[in-house]
């Protein structure tokens, strides 16, 4: 009972009315007064309001006075009573709404000010979070106000939510209401499934915000708490799985996909009106669906080459309708958004597209037993194979990677035009809308696996079968072959590079006779940093860790070292190599199609012979495969042009001579063999120019002085008969002294084919030079 009820019954004539001998209408009263105070109250009496009471009275004496009497003013004062309501769209119950995986709501509070002032809301609970089964697939949330009838703000926070509410603007009079929107995406949900949103506010009342504030205090409502239950249910939802194998001889291999398409949503899969644009003429020409959208994979920014026919297969008892036509298409673009045909020439895409006549006809229908990467009852299964590459890369993991997507018309709330469905379509879209074709392309064009709401397949990667590879060598020239001593087989184990090295000031010396069997003096002292450049390269097609071991030669030392980048060993050592009569680097990561320089460093002992080569080696092995190796050697010339003299000798003398003797007027001819003794490589060989040692051009100048000691033909001859005569034609160039001509010189130079000249065994590798005097 109200208190307003309670006071009316306290009256006495009320009372009396309600006694047994009341009459019927003193009865008939009592009803239609209840009657009167059933009725919905008037707005509440504003805050503020003062209630005055006064009490007066006449009457009159005994000798006929009157009189009137008034008692003292009682002033009662309307406290704030705050309250409100929170309505959904379905009023005080609580609110409902129905969505597919990956869309959006919109769950729309009405919160009104039920009380007897003007007042602030506040949000004591606001979702997020949320509650429900599937909560955990909300994505996104934003918050949307209106004031009082007025402009909606969006996608606000709940900071500038709350902020707006406790604003100027956002004290509410009595009967007036704000308007909150809770706006939240999903993605991926479980079907069926539930997420409930929820608002509780009260709202506050400041004495200060009433027009007539008096002896009002602050005060705030109880919370009053609802709900929305969003519903979500299964759309067409097309699930992809794809395999791989690869077959095909080694060197030649062939990667063969399928690609298995089944619906696994609660409604059937429809054609569609916006892929038309992505391709011209038949099947285009009928709405249909892109079911299927695979790219063919690349590998080294190459499109493979498809090899032999792709083929579609359908099967209606897993749910591909009947009547509807599977179509394989092709695009050349490399994005997949445009140019399909039927036309498989310079393909970069392959894809199903499914007609069924009709704009959002249905395709493919439910069958239930698929998910997201595991289709065993296909209602679509395309397979295609294309030419497996073979380069530098190709037998690492990952090698070649695609995923297979899809597009296909879903039928969520009945839908038309139909939505579209695919990987990357979080909010829903309407085939037919602008956004249409765009939304398709990003679609087929998604590189996340298994993405919501499904239509992609697992990322697929394989490797070509591995071929392991190495080839070691020259700088530059990894694979070179040749003949290090030029006897053995030119191989590319037989390759090498040619290095001298002299001990700093010294002359060497040839006490040699037979041209071209120097016998060299020996070094006094060691000489180290002797530098070798050789190039290890994987020519494999997987990436690979090598062991490279660096041998001297005997009583030399080795040591390998890493390129610094400028063509010279760097201070840190390859592999962990140390200094010995073996250097061994290990843990040698290499790249398929890389190329790695390292340096062998080498040390000559103390009394090395000159005029002589010296045989290193370096040999690179697999750690994977230790039938994978290559070798190089490293030739190292103690000095390598070689001076022989001979002479022949016309005596002049009447009588017997001992040997090399020789009579006043005898002639003396000379003969000076110049060569280089740096082996000449064998026919067939690759090596690089940089890996042979040669003379510097015009470097190699022969000096004949006669009175220069030892020698002293100056004094004991009449000087040069004649001209010097080089038995190579090559462009010698002779200064005499005295001159200007040859003849009577008693000293002579020759530039070695002049500024041009260069001894290499794979040129001019020797020569001689002759000159006469006559003793005197």
């Amino acid at each position: 009972m109200t208190r307003s009820k309670a006071r009316l019954m306290s009256q006495p004539w009320i009372a009396s009315l309600l006694r047994p001998a009341a009459s019927m209408a003193a009865a008939a009263f009592v009803c239609c007064a209840l009657a009167f105070m059933s009725q919905p109250a008037a707005a509440a009496t504003a805050a503020g309001t003062l209630i005055s009471n006064t009490a007066s009275a006449t009457y009159t004496d005994t000798n006929g006075v009157n009189y009137s009497t008034q008692s003292n003013t009682v002033v009662v004062e309307v406290q704030n009573a705050p309250s409100l309501t929170v309505f959904t769209n379905n009023g005080a119950a609580p609110g409902t709404g129905t969505g597919v995986p990956n869309s959006c709501f919109a769950d729309v509070y009405t919160l009104t000010n039920t009380g007897n002032g003007l007042g602030h809301f506040q949000l004591p609970t606001i979702s997020p979070p949320f509650a429900g089964s599937d909560a955990g697939s909300v994505t996104t949330t934003s918050y949307s106000l209106s004031i009082n009838g007025g402009a909606t703000t969006t996608g606000m926070t709940l900071a500038a939510l709350n902020a707006a509410l406790a604003a100027p603007g956002g004290l509410i009079p009595a009967g007036g209401n704000v308007v909150i929107t809770i706006n939240y995406c999903i993605g991926g949900a479980v079907v069926p499934g539930t997420i409930i949103s929820t608002v509780q506010a009260n709202i506050k009342y400041l004495a200060a915000d009433q027009p007539n504030p008096g002896g009002l205090v602050d005060t705030t409502s109880a919370n009053v708490t609802n709900t929305y239950t969003d519903t979500i249910t299964g759309d067409a939802r097309l699930d992809l799985q794809k395999t791989v194998s690869i077959t095909g001889p080694a060197g030649a291999p062939v990667v063969n996909y399928t690609v298995k398409a089944a619906n696994g949503g609660n409604a059937a899969a429809r054609s569609l009106t916006s892929v038309q644009g992505i391709g011209s003429g038949a099947p285009f020409t009928t709405p249909g669906a892109l079911v299927v959208a695979d790219n063919i994979p690349l590998f080294a920014a190459t499109t493979l080459t498809l090899n032999g026919v792709p083929a579609v297969a359908t099967n209606i008892g897993n749910g591909f309708v009947a009547g509807a036509v599977a179509t394989i298409v092709y695009s050349t673009d490399p994005t997949g958004a445009t140019g399909w045909s039927t036309s498989a020439a310079n393909a970069k895409w392959i894809g199903v597209y499914v007609t069924n006549g009709a704009a959002y006809s249905p395709v493919v229908n439910t069958n239930g037993t698929s998910a997201a990467g595991n289709v065993p009852n296909p209602a679509i299964t395309l397979t295609f194979s294309v030419n497996g590459p073979t380069g530098p890369g190709s037998g690492n993991a990952n090698a070649v990677c695609n995923i297979a997507n899809s597009v296909v018309g879903g039928d969520a709330n009945n839908a038309n035009p139909s939505q579209l469905v695919g990987p990357t379509i979080v909010t829903l879209v309407n085939d037919g809308s602008a956004g249409a074709p765009t939304q398709i392309n990003n679609a087929i064009n998604n590189s996340t696996s298994l993405a919501n709401p499904s239509g992609a397949s697992q990322l697929v990667c394989v490797a070509m079968p591995a071929s392991r590879a190495v080839l070691n060598g020259p700088r530059t020239a990894p694979g070179a072959t040749g003949s290090y001593d030029g006897v053995v087989a030119v191989s590319n184990d037989n390759d090498f590079t040619d290095v001298g090295f002299v001990q700093p000031a010294f002359t060497v010396v040839n006490g040699g006779t037979v041209p071209g069997t120097p016998n060299g003096n020996n070094f006094s002292a060691a000489v180290s940093g002797i530098n070798v450049s050789s190039d290890v390269m994987n020519s494999g097609n997987v990436d690979d860790t090598y062991t490279i071991v660096a041998t001297a030669p005997a009583g030399f030392t080795v040591q390998l070292f890493q390129d610094n980048g400028a063509n010279a060993p760097s201070a840190t050592p390859l592999g962990g190599a140390t200094a010995g009569a073996t250097s061994t680097a290990t843990g040698v990561v290499v790249a398929s199609g890389v190329t790695l320089h390292y340096w062998a460093v080498y040390s000559a002992p103390s009394g090395t012979q000159s005029l002589k080569r010296y045989d290193g080696n370096t040999i690179a092995t697999s750690a994977a495969d230790a039938t994978i190796h290559n070798e190089t050697h490293h030739e190292l010339y103690s000095s390598f042009v070689a001076l022989t003299k001979s002479v022949v000798i016309v005596t002049n003398c009447a009588g017997a001579v001992p040997a090399n003797g020789v009579c006043p007027g005898g002639t003396l001819t000379y003969t000076l063999d110049y060569r280089t003794i740096v082996t000449i490589p064998g026919a067939g060989n690759t090596e690089p120019a940089a890996a042979i040692l040669t003379t510097s051009a015009g470097s190699v100048v022969v000096t004949e002085d006669g009175a220069a000691a030892p020698n002293n033909w100056a004094t004991f001859t009449n000087g040069l008969n004649g001209a010097v005569i080089d038995s190579n034609a090559w462009g010698t160039v002779f200064t005499y002294t005295p001159g200007p001509g040859p003849a009577t010189a008693t000293k002579f130079t020759a530039q070695l084919g002049g500024a041009s000249g260069v001894l290499s065994p794979t040129g001019t590798a020797q020569g001689t030079l002759t000159f006469a005097l006559t003793v005197k």
